[in-house]
């Protein structure tokens, strides 16, 4: 096949890939953006602080371009990026000689995994630095040193964290294609500079990054319903091309270590998995044509194990695609975060689940008890939480009501689920006089306290 031709493929069918979710989401009359941090980039673009959440952010250049404050930016930078980042990914194998059959797999698990989906399909600021993060990787296999040192002090820039990701992740790609530390030292020289001015500006900007480490709840498997997980089959596949590609020696050794460490640390970071999916594809690409192309006893378990791994591969893309295409919000939801807003004081704070403290902020432009960055400024609120779900004793909930000036309350679904497993504070709210439904809908429900 022509080159021309599979790079119009890969445009095609990651482009299709990558619109699905939200092209299901319109047929469904649901023009609204997923619930995700393009929320929390939105809402906070053009700050250096967070007034609403009260919080310190930290120093990214797209904070400070017009354009990405426009919803429509939001939506088709993601694709532009996730198609570039397919496409990087191709030439970079190709420069390096790749068997055909082995790209062809790669850039497939590649398009079709749902760290792919979820980090392209919505507006991240680490998905840009990957996709610049490849472009660097590609010019150094060029020996365009200068070019890809320049673009490289664009990346810390956009998102510190995501900087220093891609810096292991070259340092990596370097050891890995052994190539010279000498050539390249000039680059390593400027990225290692560009990473420290980074964060003195952020220090600069009172956002000290190392005391605001970004750790979520620990999550690897997306076919068990977790949104931004790895796929079981390619998790497996990978393990099995990590074993058939082993190079013994210490250096490799020390390589494949590491490797494995960052695959157990991902579990705790999203941005870490996007970066880190990148390589388990490759194993997992591997692993595929290894599959297909050993000689079996019997050639019928050949056939039937090829085909249970393309349809678990393809069984988990479009359970996450559907799933992710029935993420909040809908017009249910936005109306009742509306309705707050008209509501509510600016001063009042809003109770509910973490996971929708962005969408909340965004909607309502009121601060939330808790979202999905509050345990990276202060892990007590998440204890707090815990004692205020699970409490039966209506002054402690009170105590902690007032302490933190929560007036309203957001149920979902999910929420209410989460608040029927702790017992506490839906059994208080609908129970106590001192709490008033004021709105319900089919999917949200709003409570309002009062003293």
């Amino acid at each position: 096949m022509r080159e021309s031709i599979k790079i119009t493929l890969i445009i095609i069918i990651s482009g299709i890939i990558l619109i699905l979710p939200n092209t299901i989401r319109a047929l469904n009359n649901n023009q609204y953006m997923i619930n995700s941090d393009s929320y929390y980039t939105l809402r906070t673009y053009n700050q250096q602080f967070d007034g609403l959440q009260q919080r310190p952010l930290p120093f990214s250049i797209f904070h400070y371009i017009p354009l990405f404050e426009n919803i429509v930016i939001a939506r088709v930078l993601p694709l532009l990026l996730g198609i570039m980042t397919a496409l990087l990914s191709y030439f970079i194998l190709r420069k390096h000689n790749m068997p055909e059959k082995n790209i062809n797999a790669i850039i497939i698990l590649l398009i079709v995994s749902p760290i792919f989906i979820y980090t392209f399909s919505e507006l991240k600021l680490y998905a840009v630095a990957l996709a610049l993060t490849l472009l660097c990787i590609l010019l150094l296999s060029y020996k365009k040193i200068a070019l890809a040192s320049i673009l490289f002090i664009i990346i810390p820039l956009i998102d510190i964290y995501a900087s220093i990701l891609s810096l292991v992740f070259v340092f990596i790609y370097i050891a890995l294609s052994n190539k010279s530390l000498k050539n390249n030292l000039i680059f390593i020289l400027i990225a290692l500079i560009s990473v420290a001015a980074a964060i003195g500006i952020n220090y600069f900007f009172n956002y000290p990054i190392f005391k605001y480490i970004p750790i979520e709840s620990p999550n690897l498997l997306s076919d068990t319903g977790i949104k931004n997980g790895f796929s079981f089959s390619s998790l497996i596949l990978s393990l099995i091309g990590l074993i058939l590609l082993w190079e013994k020696g210490l250096k490799n050794i020390i390589i494949y270590v590491s490797f494995i460490l960052i695959l157990v640390l991902s579990m705790f970071s999203t941005s870490l998995k996007a970066y880190i999916n990148m390589i388990l594809i490759i194993f997992a690409g591997f692993a595929f044509i290894y599959l297909n192309r050993r000689k079996w006893s019997i050639q019928l378990i050949k056939r039937v194990t090829i085909l249970l791994i393309i349809c678990s591969i393809l069984f988990t893309t479009i359970l996450f695609i559907t799933k992710t295409s029935n993420l909040a919000p809908d017009a249910d939801y936005v109306d009742a975060m509306l309705f707050i807003k008209k509501q509510s004081n600016p001063e009042e704070k809003i109770l509910s689940s973490p996971d929708n403290g962005f969408m909340l902020q965004y909607y309502t432009d009121r601060a939330t008890y808790l979202d999905d960055k509050s345990s990276m400024f202060d892990k007590e609120l998440l204890i707090e939480l815990s004692n205020l779900t699970s409490s039966r004793n209506l002054e402690r909930t009170e105590n902690i009501l007032r302490k933190n000036n929560l007036r309203y309350v957001f149920i979902d679904k999910d929420f209410k689920q989460f608040l029927e497993q702790e017992e506490g504070l839906l059994y208080i709210i609908e129970t106590s006089n001192k709490f008033t439904n004021i709105y319900k809908s089919n999917k949200a429900e709003v409570w309002l306290y009062t003293e």
